[in-house]
């Protein structure tokens, strides 16, 4: 979705450089107005989620936001070796972010709940049999 939203806007503003990748112009003033949205709750968050969280934000906002703008700068011709490493580290900071906070809400739930159970229930909807044992 985003990379459509860019290509509109980057044909639109006609952008280049550092705003190549143009959904940056919408995503990260709406980040700043969530993140002001949500301050007051996030505040309220016991200290070691709240530090965790914080962690995981910067992790996925720099990978997704802050690097993107490094990279779209050297998006312009052909590919490069720099710019597929710095994909792959942009990417892996976000990914790296989610996983930091789902840890961080799990440890959490740990912490509060005495007891907390999940049951997933397999539906077998393609009619498949199971394996035969040999």
């Amino acid at each position: 979705m985003h990379q459509r939203i860019s290509h509109s806007l980057h044909e639109a503003l006609d952008t280049e450089g550092a705003l190549e990748f143009a959904w940056v112009l919408i995503y990260l003033p709406l980040v700043a107005v969530l993140a002001v949205v949500y301050l007051p709750f996030w505040w309220k968050l016991p200290h070691p989620l709240r530090r965790s969280t914080l962690i995981a934000a910067l992790c996925l906002a720099g990978g997704s936001g802050g690097l993107e703008l490094v990279k779209s700068s050297l998006s312009e011709g052909p590919w490069t070796l720099q710019f597929g490493l710095l994909a792959a580290i942009s990417d892996s900071l976000e990914l790296i972010g989610l996983a930091l906070l789902v840890t961080a809400l799990l440890l959490n739930l740990s912490d509060t709940a005495p007891k907390f159970e999940i049951e997933f229930e397999v539906r077998n909807k393609l009619r498949v049999p199971p394996p035969s044992g040999r």
